[in-house]
């Protein structure tokens, strides 16, 4: 079987994002994927995955050129006679050039001049306002591996079932279907509600009566401590834990709401109903693929967004989120719900 070198190096949503590809070309080729270091347990049980390549994120100077020099001696070994090229990275026009495989696809970039051009035998255009997927997938179509719908996202069976989470539920009390999951926080200040709605919507939630799971990294454990909200016996906090045990939570719980992250894509991938939450990122490119959801938003109020800015005038803060009243979320997951 032929091999193909899929390379994504972006946020972990994107890389989730690109578990469709691989299913769309797992029974045609051997998949090897190179991502950044964070995101290699994504795909390193996945079906159809070979092999994952991992680089570090941020590395610059002597340890980037050293460990890319490692890494290419590595890929070159294998003999690709497909790489697709997912991001704007500059590292995927060089890996083409040095492996030369038969065919080699990328998006045509603006940023990018003829370099970036001369450096694959095929390019597709970038439509703004298509989904992420779709647009991943338009590589594909563009030389002749695909027609029609992107395949669902995936995940390993392994993350479905990892101990640490089945360990965490039995700590808390938690019956699985029988929770909301809540992720509220963003390493993105223009991506979250403002302080007093988060509060605000986590205090109508809890007073509902229903048994919720706060999530995130470790960081936001400060953040919800400055919140107070530490009165309610059905609010349980889950920060901090790895990738697989975050996935096996989501599967687990009944729904989910979350700003535009990681969330949105991974409850994608395990069909977890969700409420997203759209400020200035666009729902059109980011909105959950192929499971039950609502998209909250106020498009009508600010028809600004999407705007795809830093928050207003770069202040990394967003009008449209800041202002958006939490009863409007509490709206969208009882229709998700009750569907």
């Amino acid at each position: 079987m032929k091999a193909a070198l899929l390379i994504k190096t972006k946020n972990l949503g994107d890389a989730v994002i690109l578990t469709a590809s691989i299913v769309a070309l797992r029974d045609r080729y051997r998949i090897h994927v190179l991502c950044f270091s964070d995101a290699a347990s994504l795909y390193s049980n996945l079906p159809g995955v070979e092999r994952v390549w991992s680089v570090s994120r941020g590395e610059r100077g002597w340890p980037s050129v050293r460990s890319g020099l490692r890494l290419i001696r590595g890929l070159s070994m294998v003999g690709f006679d497909l790489l697709v090229q997912y991001s704007d990275d500059w590292r995927g026009a060089l890996i083409a050039r040095t492996l030369n495989p038969r065919v080699s696809v990328a998006h045509r970039w603006l940023k990018r001049h003829h370099i970036w051009r001369n450096s694959f035998t095929h390019l597709a255009p970038l439509t703004p306002r298509r989904h992420a997927v779709e647009q991943d997938i338009d590589l594909l179509r563009r030389v002749g591996l695909h027609t029609g719908e992107p395949p669902s996202y995936q995940v390993s069976g392994r993350s479905l079932s990892d101990p640490r989470a089945h360990e965490l539920m039995l700590l808390h009390g938690l019956t699985c279907k029988e929770f909301l999951v809540v992720h509220l926080f963003s390493r993105w200040t223009f991506k979250q509600l403002s302080q007093e709605a988060t509060a605000r919507l986590i205090e109508l939630l809890a007073v509902s009566g229903r048994t919720l799971v706060l999530t995130g990294d470790a960081s936001d454990k400060l953040k919800f401590e400055e919140l107070n909200l530490a009165q309610y016996p059905n609010l349980h906090t889950i920060f901090g834990e790895r990738l697989e045990t975050f996935i096996s939570i989501l599967s687990s719980a009944r729904a989910v709401i979350s700003v535009d992250s990681l969330a949105v894509h991974l409850s994608s991938a395990v069909c977890t109903p969700i409420v997203a939450i759209f400020g200035p990122s666009g729902e059109g490119n980011w909105r959950p693929w192929k499971t039950e959801y609502r998209a909250v938003h106020q498009s009508e109020r600010y028809p600004c967004r999407p705007c795809g800015l830093d928050g207003c005038g770069g202040s990394k803060v967003s009008q449209c989120l800041s202002t958006l009243e939490p009863e409007l979320i509490i709206a969208s997951l009882e229709d998700l719900l009750t569907a």
